[in-house]
């Protein structure tokens, strides 16, 4: 199952609208061989916005599965996600979001260990 939530970012004294990044496509396909099965989640996310924003998406897995990458498309480049400590991770990509960066973050719910959210934050007027 994969849901999603957009939001705006705000800066304190700010007149402008604000606007959400817009979803508009997501596709999620699957390959089942035997008992083994590939599932691609891709989205095309654009933020039309004077400011960034922020995109998540929750994603609920089966008990066996796990996400083995997390590739992230801006401009024409390809971002490979990596794995840090989970304090470093999320420090990282605050900072990215407060200097209004693209950036991606995948973290697992501490309560469900099936449960990911993956954030992404969009530049101003990004794709």
């Amino acid at each position: 199952m994969v849901s999603y939530v957009t939001r705006s970012r705000s800066v304190a004294g700010d007149s402008h609208v604000k606007v959400k990044p817009i979803i508009r496509a997501l596709h999620i396909t699957s390959d089942i061989k035997y008992r083994y099965a590939t599932t691609l989640v891709s989205s095309r996310v654009v933020n039309p916005s004077d400011q960034a924003g922020e995109a998540v998406f929750y994603v609920t897995l089966p008990k066996s599965a796990f996400i083995s990458e997390f590739l992230m498309e801006v401009k024409d480049k390809v971002y490979k996600a990596y794995v840090k400590e989970k304090g470093e991770a999320k420090a990282v990509y605050d900072q990215a979001v407060q200097a209004g960066q693209f950036a991606g973050h995948v973290a697992l719910d501490a309560r469900d260990s099936n449960q990911f959210s993956v954030s992404v934050n969009i530049e101003a007027h990004g794709k």
